[in-house]
């Protein structure tokens, strides 16, 4: 007796197929072939990658479980919504099986799916409250006994799960971002840092995470700023305070302390440097230095005219092409007209009494490593990040499933979606549960995320409704059109 549902899932970056017999709900034969390595270099999902990628897994898979096809009593295929070109591969395929076996096609809704992963191998159950997190949608649902779908909120923008990509690509942690992210958010230690819950004074179940996401990119580009000041003074006070140091106090600057001093100098935010404050490198004994150096407010161009002129005597070529590109016109450190002739006259009695000593290769890169700011975050200010995003995030989704359970008096609730897997908020809607003493159903973590077996076990609930579909009809929709019952 033919009694299998063979389904498809291709909608966005995962290829699977799965097996199920529809009578006592065996999941037979099961295999997803991810695409997240393919896409981690660029932080999110390609759509054309996909489609191609696609193209290859799903034969593949299909080779493996063609010994079922004799025993299949219906094709299923995942229709919407979902990335076209993806879903374009899947349901193809699900359309060439069927015609080729002569066997009915059955189109499930992806998100229906998400909601059949609560019950893979168990009769669905139905008066349930449903939170649907996945990287595309963020939806709050009502199923009735019926089996009627009631969206009691969802999000104005972007999801819960897409947000989580999008700062982990802020913060340069690579794609899946929601595991990254959750893991990252575990080594803060302040935890001082807050985000403001979104929508915390609506009255609606709706969900908006896009004002979230760009408080995150505010506080990333101030930490930035914060860091790269912090840097610029520090390099401000080693070069321009030879005094704290014992060793240069006592000998002076050398030469190549006098190429990181110059290489300090930002030309580009030089707007006056007149002979009152001027460097002056004077005449001494034992100085290769022999002329003196002045800045003037025009341009580099003057500057390394001067240096090559004045240094020619006692510099090879390649001392003074060192020299020069030690120069570092990208420096944060601002020299305008509030340098004093303090400063200007302290400099230059260290610089007068320098003994000096020829350029070698190592001043070189000593000056490049120093002048380079470290403009990156550090793992530290990363962690207190992702820790404050992630606390907001999932207090909101709380807020309004909180609001949900005092209106709606649940007796039990599931959450599904591929960014159900969070543990923060599986913690949280657990301690909910138990205070309003309602069921809470988790999806298996394995099937959190997109799957065939889910796409199947729907099918099944279509299959004793005789729901199909013609093999000529345009089934595909990136948008959630047919999202009525489960």
């Amino acid at each position: 007796m033919k009694k299998l549902i063979l389904a498809i899932e291709s909608s966005c970056d995962d290829s699977s197929v799965a097996i199920i017999d529809k009578e006592n709900l065996e999941c037979l034969f099961h295999k997803k072939i991810s695409q997240e390595l393919e896409h981690f270099k660029f932080g999110g999902v390609v759509p054309e990658l996909a489609a191609r990628l696609h193209t290859t897994a799903l034969p593949q898979i299909l080779e493996q479980c063609k010994d079922y096809f004799d025993k299949l009593c219906a094709v299923a295929v995942t229709n919407e919504p979902g990335l076209t070109v993806s879903l374009l591969g899947g349901v193809t395929m699900a359309k060439l099986l069927s015609a080729s076996l002569n066997l009915p096609l059955i189109a499930v809704n992806h998100l229906v799916g998400h909601f059949y992963s609560l019950f893979l191998d168990q009769k669905a159950r139905l008066d349930m409250g449903v939170l649907l997190v996945s990287g595309g949608h963020t939806m709050l649902l009502y199923i009735d006994k019926k089996s009627r779908i009631k969206i009691l909120g969802q999000s104005l923008d972007d999801a819960f799960g897409e947000s989580f990509d999008k700062v982990a690509k802020m913060l340069k942690l690579g794609y899946p971002g929601g595991i990254f992210v959750e893991k990252l958010a575990q080594k803060a230690r302040c935890k001082s840092l807050e985000f403001t819950v979104p929508l915390r004074q609506s009255k609606d179940l709706n969900f908006s995470f896009s004002g979230l996401k760009n408080a995150v990119r505010v506080e990333i580009n101030n930490t930035l700023s914060m860091n790269l000041e912090k840097n610029s003074q520090a390099s401000l006070d080693t070069k321009l305070n030879p005094k704290n140091s014992s060793t240069n106090s006592k000998e002076g600057l050398n030469s190549s302390q006098v190429s990181k001093g110059i290489s300090s100098l930002n030309l580009s935010n030089v707007s006056t440097v007149n002979s009152s404050s001027a460097l002056n490198l004077t005449e001494n004994s034992s100085s290769d230095l022999s002329q003196n150096l002045s800045l003037n407010s025009s341009n580099a161009s003057t500057l390394t005219s001067s240096l090559n002129s004045n240094h020619s005597s006692n510099l090879k070529s390649n001392s003074t092409s060192s020299l020069i590109s030690s120069l570092n016109l990208n420096s944060t450190l601002n020299l305008n007209s509030t340098v004093n002739s303090s400063n200007a006259s302290t400099l230059n009695s260290n610089l007068n009494s320098n003994h000096s000593s020829n350029l070698n290769s190592s001043s070189t890169s000593n000056s490049s490593e120093n002048s380079s700011l470290n403009s990156n975050l550090s793992e530290l200010q990363k962690s207190e990040i992702a820790y404050a995003f992630e606390e907001a995030a999932v207090a909101h989704l709380m807020d309004k499933v909180k609001r949900a359970f005092k209106e709606h008096k649940f007796k039990a609730f599931g959450v599904v979606g591929g960014a159900s897997a969070n543990l923060r908020l599986r913690a949280q809607l657990q301690t909910l549960c138990k205070d309003y003493e309602c069921e809470l159903l988790l999806a298996p973590l394995e099937f959190c995320a997109d799957n065939a077996l889910m796409i199947a076990r729907a099918a099944c609930e279509l299959y004793e409704r005789k729901d199909f579909v013609c093999l000529n009809e345009d089934i595909i929709s990136p948008k959630n059109k047919h999202f009525f019952r489960v």
